[in-house]
């Protein structure tokens, strides 16, 4: 990542916002359905990724306070730095038990 542009930061920020999404995601489906199983979030794979990013793309850009901004949409440039940063964390978790037991983090976003 590059230092000093805010890049870390961005990719925290997208991995939170894919986090936040996922739970709210599952809450709603077992609300819906009460004999739905709950889906962690971790470990990320590119089944739940493609949910949120479909969740993404539909959605209108959010200012700095996280307000929706009515008639905007996220661009390429956004979703490409969403994948990067959720490829990144599943790269960096590849030890942890979650992700060693899961065949699907070893494909690639």
């Amino acid at each position: 990542m590059s230092e000093g542009k805010g890049t870390d930061d961005a990719y925290k920020q997208h991995v939170k916002d894919y986090k936040v999404f996922w739970e709210k995601d599952q809450a709603a489906k077992a609300k819906e359905d009460p004999s739905h199983a709950l889906v962690p979030a971790y470990p990320i794979v590119g089944a739940k990724v493609a949910l949120f990013l479909q969740y993404k793309i539909s959605r209108p850009k959010c200012n700095h306070c996280g307000e929706d901004l009515p008639g905007t949409s996220i661009g390429k440039e956004s979703i490409k730095q969403t994948v990067s940063a959720l490829q990144l964390h599943m790269q960096e978790h590849q030890h942890l038990p979650e992700y060693a037991a899961c065949h699907n983090t070893q494909i690639l976003l």
